[in-house]
């Protein structure tokens, strides 16, 4: 046996509190162990650990339920931990076709789109048990649902509000069969109140809302996700408010993204909007239609729902959200 060594070990303890992480020191403590080929922690005698090496009660289905558990609370903990100081930090640039905050927003426009989300968030509740039961298979097997919506690049480096506008207007215009002709997206800028600012997401539906009846009958809710409560709460209500009008083709929602989050643009971020036209059940996808002035970025796209720590557009969409006043979703 070789001989043993001894090593003091200072042991930190790590406090969290609301403004970050504090290391204290505690008592310096000795510990001696023996340097074999592998190292062993020397517990003389019969003295009981206090903890069995394996846990003989885990079976598969155990392993399961906790390492589920873990993966929510994770989520929760570094939901409820953003704040704006750890914020990723976007680009202020003109290319940002979105405003951070929306200027036009008093105690009155916030209760008025409070209650306009509440009443549609309740329509939707109301077609949930047909939509699991699809999504469970008992009506009909489908794991992909889509709704015809046509690409149109955004005409400056900030319009990427009205062209999304345009995106959702083009699909109730063919679902209605309408023959009138769409509006510009100078039209939809000035509707909307789109400056080189960007635009805000209450002027997206005001926009939208403008052609309810010439298009259909539709009426469309501004609305944020972070109010929802906790960050799980949070992911169902962003998660029912996209995939709900897509699976009954009634709706094509808008988002705002901090495109940092995505991983098709590389880590470049600036706040986007984007038209949601699909959902992929098995996958876990939505399909978002991108309107980018830059090639690179127009298209449609299969992208991952995510999380609260995995890139996708939960995670594009919750920041974007926490980042500033300016609602993230348009549905």
């Amino acid at each position: 046996m070789k001989s043993s060594k001894v090593l003091k070990l200072v042991i930190s303890s790590l406090i969290i509190s609301g403004t970050g992480f504090y290391h204290v020191n505690a008592q310096e403590n000795v510990m001696d162990y023996h340097h074999e080929e592998n190292m062993t922690i020397n517990n003389p005698g019969n003295e009981s650990t206090g903890a069995v090496k394996d846990d003989l009660t885990l079976t598969p289905e155990t392993e399961e339920y906790w390492r589920k558990q873990a993966e929510a609370k994770d989520m929760e903990i570094m939901l409820n931990n953003h704040s704006e100081e750890n914020a990723t930090p976007i680009n202020t640039g003109k290319e940002t076709g979105a405003m951070k905050d929306d200027p036009t927003l008093t105690p009155e426009t916030e209760e008025y789109w409070k209650k306009q989300a509440e009443a549609k968030d309740k329509e939707i509740l109301m077609t949930m048990p047909l939509i699991q039961s699809q999504l469970n298979g008992s009506i009909g097997i489908q794991a992909v649902y889509t709704v015809g919506v046509p690409n149109y690049q955004q005409e400056t480096s900030y319009w990427c509000g009205p062209a999304a506008v345009r995106q959702t207007l083009a699909f109730h215009k063919n679902k209605s069969n309408s023959t009138q002709s769409l509006p510009s997206q100078t039209t939809l800028a000035s509707l909307a109140g789109t400056s080189t600012d960007g635009s805000t997401t209450t002027g997206l539906a005001k926009a939208l809302n403008n052609y309810n009846g010439t298009f259909g009958s539709f009426v469309y809710v501004a609305a944020d996700i972070t109010t929802a409560g906790s960050a799980s709460a949070a992911f169902d209500l962003f998660k029912s408010r996209v995939t709900s009008p897509i699976i009954n083709e009634t709706y094509a929602p808008i988002v705002l993204l901090e495109t940092v989050y995505l991983d098709r643009y590389s880590g470049r971020g600036i706040r986007h909007y984007n038209t949601v036209s699909g959902w992929n059940n098995t996958a876990g996808q939505l399909r978002l239609v991108d309107p980018h002035n830059n090639n690179q970025y127009l298209g449609t796209f299969w992208d991952p729902m995510g999380s609260g720590s995995s890139n996708g557009v939960f995670r594009a969409v919750y920041n974007a959200d926490l980042n500033g006043t300016n609602k993230a979703m348009v549905y």
